[in-house]
């Protein structure tokens, strides 16, 4: 076919799926993939991960071509090679800039449409004893055709060729890793048959954008043959990325993709991991991404060995954001929390996401240093007896504090919604808090992710004071702590207290909270594992942590 005629075709077929479609009963455009619909035979045989399994994985971005930027005869003009480099410069300097942070050995076989690339990073994947791939996914419904967009051309064919690699893994009685979906909502903002014009927020909300939301699921299954995905309990895993994509949602957008799941895929009906913003959708686990600047541990623990973007803007290594490896110990570290946490899933944020430098694949930087760290901690996740309490200076102790600027086990946290002050005083130095919070860090060698009951108690100086506080009603202090108890505020993140009112009298007085699910994980802002909420300007001398309510 000659070169111009294509460039029209394509030109065409863009065009055509640029012109507006009403709103009312429009049909599904076909996946990509050859597996939809699935039948009930199909899926009789299928295998779940086992009740109470420990399961390992990590998130798969697939996005790297060492060859050239295309997806077929579609290029990417920001690169010239596919998320490797960039094709101009990151500051219009007129040649390639380095697009990475870190860089895998033998870059030039890395190829997203490759088999034998997916195949060899399946093989060390293995060789770490992690057992789920959670790839990321590009899809627009209705946007595969030539004419298409770049990013969902190269998903689509890297799924194929991962699919390609798994069956020819099975074949050779290779170890199974089996595969859930990453859905990169950021696709929301792509122009596709449900969503005008390009750069628009979907809103999940309309019958419009439930069906782009679903079909984007469907579209990644439909590539994927359904004796490799990862299930719980018989349901395909689908992991949501941020929400801040879609200009609104609300709480019949699961139900609506269930629905449509069930019916597509012979009954089954998907479990929905969601990332915490996601408020009041009714997902079944909850997670934060972010886990390589700090881990946290709910529904599921996600964990990373730290963090760099430089190479995402194509600058020097450690000029944006960054997350330090400590060689090993800050990745170490959260996997020494992650095993005592013993959520069902431990999540690795990332595999290979190199522009951010948060990849645990073998680098020329790092080699497999973290490839190992991670294969010891994934066997030791997976054998919880052997795992002893958390070591640390505080281990055994019934009660750790803060008092006249003295920490034991107790350490204010500050943060850009919880500033303070430390004030001397007569009785010694006091917190005076400058902010609505005030965050604490408990040691973790005291405790983290607890089942015991806590009694916290806080001495404040109390002062007379007349009107309402911000939230309008009587001056009064009480604890937000990080829970168990999931349908608490923000995932019980924040699980609040009876507040306790000040008195209004001029002296130090005492109060009591008794912490009931509390979890103290680490999840709060900055890591924090409890914040006193009180006045701007109260002070504190004293803050202690009790093992038992007495």
């Amino acid at each position: 076919m000659p070169r111009e005629f294509e460039r029209r075709l394509a030109h065409l077929c863009w065009a055509l799926f640029l012109v507006p479609i009403p709103t009312f009963a429009q049909a599904l455009p076909d996946p990509p993939g050859p597996y939809w619909p699935i039948s009930v035979t199909q899926t009789a045989e299928l295998r779940s991960f086992d009740p109470g399994e420990k399961v390992v994985g990590v998130y798969y971005f697939y996005w790297y071509r060492w060859k050239d930027a295309c997806a077929g005869s579609l290029c990417d003009p920001i690169y010239s090679r596919a998320h490797i480099e960039f094709a101009t410069g990151w500051n219009d300097s007129g040649k390639p800039s380095d697009a990475l942070t870190n860089h895998p050995p033998h870059l030039e076989h890395w190829d997203f449409a490759d088999p034998a690339w997916h195949s060899r990073q399946l093989d060390q994947i293995a060789s770490a004893s992690m057992d789920l791939i959670l790839p990321v996914f590009w899809g627009v419904p209705g946007r595969y055709c030539e004419g298409g967009h770049n990013v969902a051309a190269w998903s689509k064919l890297g799924l194929e060729a991962l699919a390609k690699a798994l069956a020819e893994r099975e074949k050779a009685g290779k170890p199974l890793v089996r595969v859930g979906m990453f859905y990169d909502t950021s696709t929301l903002t792509f122009e596709s048959p449900f969503n005008y014009p390009q750069g628009h927020k979907a809103d999940l909300r309309t019958e419009q954008g439930k069906k782009h939301f679903y079909c984007t699921i469907r579209d990644f299954f439909s590539l994927i043959p359904p004796r490799f995905w990862g299930l719980v309990e018989g349901h395909p895993l689908v992991w949501l990325y941020a929400s801040e994509f879609s200009s609104g949602y609300d709480d019949t957008l699961l139900p609506f993709a269930r629905a449509q799941f069930v019916q597509d895929f012979a009954g089954l009906e998907p479990l929905f991991v969601a990332h915490l913003d996601w408020r009041g959708i009714g997902a079944e686990w909850d997670y934060r991404w972010g886990a390589a600047i700090q881990p946290n541990y709910l529904s599921v623990s996600t964990v990373g060995p730290g963090f760099d973007n430089s190479g995402a803007h194509g600058l020097p290594r450690g000029s944006k954001v960054l997350r330090e490896r400590e060689e090993g110990a800050f990745y170490r570290n959260a996997w020494e929390r992650a095993l005592r946490h013993q959520a069902p899933f431990v999540i690795v944020e990332t595999w290979n996401e190199l522009h951010e430098g948060t990849e645990i694949c073998p680098t020329r930087e790092y080699g497999e240093e973290y490839l190992r760290i991670t294969g010891h901690y994934a066997r030791a996740f997976k054998n919880p007896e052997d795992t002893p309490p958390m070591p640390g200076p505080h281990a055994g102790e019934k009660t750790v504090s803060w008092q006249s600027g003295k920490a034991e086990g107790l350490e204010p946290i500050r943060h850009e919604d919880g500033e303070f002050r430390i004030q001397p005083s007569p009785e010694g130095a006091v917190i005076e808090t400058a902010s609505p919070y005030l965050y604490f860090a408990v040691e973790d060698s005291f405790c983290f992710a607890n089942h015991e009951p806590l009694m916290l108690e806080i001495e404040v100086f109390d002062f007379p004071k007349t009107g309402a506080d911000r939230f309008g009603s009587a001056p009064a202090v009480f604890i937000e702590y990080d829970s168990w108890d999931r349908d608490a505020n923000f995932h019980g993140i924040y699980r609040a207290t009876e507040p306790s009112p000040l008195a209004g009298k001029l002296g130090w007085t005492k109060h009591r909270f008794p912490l009931e699910a509390a979890c103290l994980a680490n999840n709060q802002n900055g890591g924090a594992d409890f914040r006193v909420v009180a006045p701007r300007g109260l002070r504190l001398r004293s803050v202690s942590l009790t093992k038992g309510t007495e």
